[in-house]
């Protein structure tokens, strides 16, 4: 018996060692796993020159030994394109016959910044061209599946390695870090990896060459720069980590991020596209512009390996977390041809990548018009002497009931409304998602269900907005010290200071909601929205922001936020419910049924020369979009200009009431936005522009061009052809006169 329980206890040890070297070896993404230890016995594997090609590609993908560079090359044409600028693939003499070398930069498929801890926490950069293969201290090897090679970069100065898989893809090629197999020593840390920085170049001067850059809509940056600096542009994908800084800042009018995880270039008849295509959470996009002594300006991706935060008592003001986030970091580069390279071109490659691998599909566009109401916010007032805040109703329940029944009398084209700061402490944050209940001041529960079903019937579809983002105190089971917050890299919970717009007034402070709670916590909104009999649910925050959460690795650098919030936007859609994304980075815009305050305009960079509707050339005719609030802008006309040329139909904002009280709220949005004083304008503006909208609704832009810096031409896949003119100038086009800020249309005459 006693041979047996031994034996017993004997297997049973056996299986726990095997499944914890298991989990181990899977390296588990829900908890904190430190990195590998760098291994300065390491074998380089040099390899001679080979080919990986298919039969489905038009493209072979070579890397040359002798010269340490992966090269895409056109199987038809011979085209060229890598790391390295095509014209300076073939050796260069000077006058005097010496060899001209290229800059590093423009030989390097990755570069590395890391921490030096011995020398005061000093970020240091390597070039993967000059540390790694030029010294032949590398490996590398095809992948077993045959469509192409690991490249494993040994930087033994610094005593890291990052492995780099290289895939042939049908009409292009994938670069994917591998971050869980990065191994480092502990006084030198990885941070953060660009991929192939002058993939996508140009000449510094070129008059047939531009840089495609994702601010707001989308901007061009035209080869006309060159000194002897570089100008840096530096943003990251979907936004600032909202657990990095303050925000809380809520405004109109807020500056345009990179919503779309998406850059190119231009040079004459040749372009190409870049879309990063796995760990887009984590990256940063960055153009390095008109240096002189490189000769060249690219844009590319660099991907934040850990996070960091800021820390007082660091030497360089950063914290760096111990960890890093392990989920795959992927570049697609797809060469463009032709009348295909062009900003245009790239959005419908961009487009195809959408539709074939995140699921992109057509919805149909019913309304013509968005407005969005605000219920209220948090003021200071006193019972009984005693001061106190309690939500003051800008638009009641009731008054949302009237406007809309108002409004719906007066348009021409039905439209979508949503219901924005009606949970228990209006548009300012306080309990998770409003605690799931409606202010007492702006109404009940009741009153909504008698709302929507008015909505229902008038046809207009009811969406109503959870913030899943920020919270003050507990509530809805999520407690701020107990995993329902979101931490930082010192894995302690971490808190926010807003402030109030133009002063330096601390509002409350407020905690983002853990990482793991969000998709419960989005469930209990939409049964809650459910139990009001409302159509739709808006999450506004998350469909807009991303942010981290340190407590463990998934979630390290902002990393997973699009999968998390996609896969959050699909449950709920099966469920039965719309959904709605406000100023939605890629991974909402493809789940949204509708989304408004789509960019109209870039962030207004002194590098960018133009702005392009690139974000509206993807999504028209698939996502319904409507654009920014027309009467939150400084210039109300060039707002519905814009809205005109990117085929983004017509917003407005408004509520019901107005105190001057308002005026002390930490969240300033309450200017123009009273429903008496803007009816009149929404009405005659809505209006005079609903046969244009109801003539490109569900078509999609084939064509946009720039005539001029002020004037703009629009072709639509059902004829439509509008121009554009924001000049103050009238404009002779081959449709007849263009008046000065103003717009004509008509179905194009096919000779």
């Amino acid at each position: 018996m006693k041979s047996f329980l031994k034996k017993s206890l004997i297997i049973v040890l056996c299986l726990i060692m095997v499944l914890s070297l298991s989990a181990c070896s899977k390296k588990n993404k829900d908890e904190l796993v430190d990195p590998i230890a760098f291994d300065e016995n390491h074998k380089n594997n040099p390899s001679d020159s080979f080919v990986i090609t298919n039969d489905t590609s038009k493209y072979e993908l070579r890397w040359d030994s002798e010269k340490y560079r992966i090269l895409l090359v056109n199987k038809e044409t011979g085209r060229i394109s890598s790391a390295t600028p095509s014209n300076l693939l073939e050796p260069r003499t000077d006058d005097n016959g010496f060899p001209i070398n290229n800059h590093p930069k423009l030989e390097g498929n990755i570069i590395i910044e890391y921490v030096d801890k011995l020398n005061n926490s000093v970020t240091k950069t390597a070039n993967g061209y000059v540390q790694s293969l030029k010294s032949k201290t590398y490996s590398i090897e095809k992948t077993a599946d045959g469509k192409g090679f690991k490249l494993i970069y040994y930087f033994d100065k610094a005593g890291i390695s990052v492995p780099v898989i290289y895939t042939l893809l049908d009409d292009g090629v994938k670069m994917t870090v591998v971050p869980e197999e990065i191994t480092e020593t502990e006084d030198n840390t990885i941070s953060k990896v660009s991929i192939a920085p002058f993939f996508c170049s140009i000449p510094n001067i070129d008059d047939d060459a531009y840089l495609f850059y994702p601010s707001g809509s989308g901007a061009i940056i035209n080869a006309n720069n060159s000194s002897e600096i570089s100008t840096y542009l530096s943003n990251e994908v979907f936004g600032n980590d909202a657990l990095e800084g303050d925000y809380m800042r809520v405004s109109w009018t807020a500056s345009e991020t990179v919503r779309l995880p998406v850059y190119g270039s231009k040079n004459g008849d040749e372009g190409v596209l870049a879309v990063i295509s796995e760990g887009a959470d984590n990256a940063i996009i960055n153009a390095d512009i008109g240096n002189a002594t490189i000769g060249y300006s690219g844009v590319y991706a660099t991907f934040k390996i850990r996070g960091t935060n800021f820390a007082s008592k660091v030497a360089n003001g950063l914290q760096y977390s111990e960890q890093f986030a392990y989920t795959p970091m992927s570049v697609n580069f797809y060469p463009l041809d032709g009348e295909e390279a062009n900003y245009v071109g790239m959005a419908n490659r961009y487009r195809k990548y959408l539709l074939d691998e995140k699921g992109l599909v057509d919805k149909e566009e019913k309304a013509s018009a968005s407005i969005s109401l605000v219920g209220g916010t948090m003021l200071n007032t006193s019972f009984l002497g005693m001061p106190k805040k309690e939500v003051f109703a800008t638009t009641t329940v009731k008054d949302a009931e009237s406007i809309l029944t108002d409004l719906n009398g007066q348009l021409k084209v039905p439209m979508i409304a949503d219901l924005y700061g009606f949970g228990s402490s209006g548009v300012d944050a306080g309990k998770p998602a409003g605690n799931l209940e409606i202010a007492k001041t702006i109404g009940d529960e009741k009153q909504v269900k008698q709302l929507s079903a008015k909505c229902k019937e008038l046809g207009i579809d009811l969406y109503f907005d959870y913030d899943l983002l920020h919270f003050t105190s507990d509530g809805v089971d999520l407690t701020i010290t107990n995993g329902g917050s979101a931490k930082g890299p010192g894995h302690v919970f971490t808190r926010w200071h807003s402030f109030e717009l133009g002063t330096s007034t601390s509002a409350p402070h407020s905690y983002l909601v853990g990482r793991k709670e969000l998709p419960i916590l989005a469930d209990k909104a939409a049964k809650h929205t459910k139990s009001m009999d409302v159509q739709g649910i808006s999450f506004r925050k998350i469909t807009s922001r991303a942010y981290s959460d340190y407590s463990y690795n998934r979630s390290i650098a902002k990393a997973n936020m699009g999968n998390d919030v996609a896969d959050i936007m699909k449950k709920i859609s099966a469920s039965g419910l719309k959904v709605l994304g406000n100023q939605a980075n890629e991974y909402a815009a493809i789940n949204s049924d509708a989304i408004i305050d789509v960019p109209v305009s870039s962030n207004k960079y002194t590098v960018f020369d133009y702005d392009v509707p690139f974000y509206q050339l993807v999504f028209k005719g698939y996502v319904p979009m409507y654009g920014v609030a027309i009467n939150t802008t400084t210039n109300h006309n060039e707002a519905l200009l814009r809205c005109v040329e990117g085929g983004a139909n017509l917003k407005y904002t408004v509520m019901k009431n107005y105190d001057n009280d308002l005026l002390t709220s930490a969240i300033q949005i309450f200017n123009s936005l009273v429903y008496d004083d803007n009816k009149e304008e929404i009405v005659s503006v809505v209006n005079a522009n609903a046969d244009y909208f109801n003539a490109i609704a569900d078509a999609h832009i084939v064509d946009h061009v720039c005539i001029n810096r002020d004037v703009r031409k629009v072709v639509y896949d059902n004829g439509v052809v509008v121009y554009i003119n924001y000049s103050d100038k009238d404009y002779e086009s081959d449709m007849g006169k263009v008046a000065a800020g103003s717009y004509i249309y008509g179905k194009e005459v096919n000779e």
